[in-house]
């Protein structure tokens, strides 16, 4: 059980190895898919929810020459019109990943971090809603909460509203928002791994947030803001590091007399982008000890290198 107020940060990176895209990846497939829109699934769906195949075209066109490769940097300078278009072309894209048996892979060659996370927070439900972990996720996806929901619930052979109260206990903070709740009045969410259609891509791009929308007054970050004034442990997991995330994530200044260990993953990054956010970090933390990984530890290395989480 995790005793020590612990903030788990994840970008793209976390939910990679369950096949779900990376920034860049989720930026490459909608530039090549609504080329000739007509011809792709994406493109279909979103002809149905009815956005003309010019304008998928142009956007795809204006996406691909944009010199960037993060579809929400590119829709941070853009009318409300195409932020629109972005926002369902993004659910359209990911919802069709959500993959419910990928969530349960664990092999030698790709270790499953989510199982890692749940050996140290696994107990009885009275015991599990004890944990002091807050997850703060940049991510829309809804693969930590689903897998946390139906692992317990097999364990423990819970009913779901018992099963939907424990983990709620255990705060998913999705800053820019999600695909869709996955607990809730029925009719008003979409299941992890369901069938997509028009009407599900619709109202899950009505539940995303994009980078420049004002993060004043979301509750979302004043509760990411809270979490991360009263961590003793945080560490970031699958983070891109884009600078306006992390000002807009961490307070305008850290709770006097605070001193969280804070931890960085930097899988695949080089040396500069590295220093770059060790002093970026250091300089925020300025009284707590700061710890980057390497480049070649990925999240569930970082688990089992670094005093993150509690194994016994």
């Amino acid at each position: 059980m995790i005793t020590k107020p612990t903030v788990l940060v994840l970008g793209a990176g976390a939910s990679r190895p369950f096949d779900l895209p990376s920034g860049k990846e989720l930026f490459d497939s909608i530039c090549t898919e609504l080329e000739i829109p007509e011809l792709s699934d994406l493109g279909r769906l979103l002809i149905s929810c009815g956005f003309p195949p010019r304008d998928l075209k142009e956007f795809a066109r204006c996406l691909l020459y944009s010199g960037l490769s993060s579809i929400d940097q590119f829709l941070e300078h853009q009318a409300a019109g195409w932020v629109e278009l972005g926002k369902h072309a993004i659910a359209a894209s990911l919802l069709p990943r959500e993959k419910a048996d990928l969530l349960i892979r664990d092999t030698v060659h790709k270790p499953n971090w989510l199982k890692t996370l749940f050996r140290c927070i696994n107990g009885p439900v009275e015991s599990f809603e004890q944990n002091k972990l807050t997850i703060i996720t940049y991510n829309y996806d809804r693969s930590v909460e689903h897998f946390l929901f139906t692992s317990l619930k097999s364990i423990y052979n819970l009913d779901e509203a018992r099963c939907a109260s424990a983990i709620q206990k255990i705060p998913v903070v999705h800053l820019h928002g999600q695909l869709s709740p996955i607990i809730g009045k029925p009719g008003t969410i979409v299941g992890y791994g369901e069938e997509i259609s028009t009407l599900r891509v619709q109202g899950c791009a009505k539940n995303i947030r994009i980078i420049h929308e004002s993060a004043e007054g979301i509750a979302e970050f004043d509760q990411a803001h809270k979490a991360i004034q009263d961590a003793e442990i945080i560490a970031f997991l699958g983070f891109g590091y884009n600078k306006t995330n992390l000002d807009r994530l961490l307070p305008p200044n850290i709770r006097p007399g605070r001193r969280p260990d804070v931890f960085a993953s930097v899988y695949g990054f080089g040396a500069a982008e590295i220093r770059a956010i060790a002093s970026y970090l250091t300089n925020y933390f300025t009284t707590g000890q700061v710890l980057v990984g390497s480049p070649a530890q990925d999240i569930n290395r970082m688990l089992h290198d670094y005093p993150i989480l509690p194994f016994l």
